[in-house]
């Protein structure tokens, strides 16, 4: 479950958890991001609640006894696995929590780097890691939604491949 919680939590996150690997003296490290907040980028400052996780073949996660596969992957989730936050400053750095406010969470997570969105691409960089991702805003721009293809293990040992819509809802 820890390992399904890394591969769908942190979607966004996933190739900058290598920061921690050593590079070596000939690759060079994309530079912090930098400058003025487009107006367009100014609808992201703010923080950002994991808030659905949608996936487009049913899957059964639930070790519950029950055969009840569901798309609803956010529901099957324990209050830990989606306890995730993102938060963008005007000052282009952001970070990303993971099982900070839920209770007992093991495998705790922040990181932090800068960010920049041009048009529907999120661009994150942290350490020696860059991550581009298209994100869509929801009307009145309180949710963006990203999509990934994702390998789950469902609770009978079988491995399903699908795409999923993670949301994020902007806190008030």
């Amino acid at each position: 479950m820890k390992k399904l919680l890394i591969q769908t939590s942190c979607i966004l996150v996933l190739t900058l958890l290598l920061t921690g690997c050593d590079i070596g003296d000939d690759v060079q490290c994309p530079s912090p991001l930098t400058g003025a907040l487009t107006s367009t980028e100014t609808d992201l400052v703010g923080e950002w609640v994991l808030s659905a996780i949608v996936a487009e073949d049913a899957v059964d996660l639930t070790n519950d006894q029950v055969s009840n596969p569901s798309t609803d992957i956010y529901s099957q989730y324990s209050a830990c696995q989606r306890d995730l936050v993102y938060t963008f400053g005007n000052d282009r750095k952001y970070k990303v929590e993971q099982g900070l406010t839920a209770t007992n969470c093991q495998n705790k997570q922040t990181l932090q780097g800068t960010w920049r969105l041009s048009n529907i691409n999120l661009n994150l960089v942290v350490g020696c890691s860059t991550q581009n991702t298209e994100i869509e805003f929801g009307e009145n721009k309180t949710t963006f939604s990203q999509e990934a293809t994702v390998r789950f293990n469902n609770v009978d040992g079988f491995t399903i491949t699908t795409l999923v819509v993670f949301t994020y809802t902007k806190s008030e």
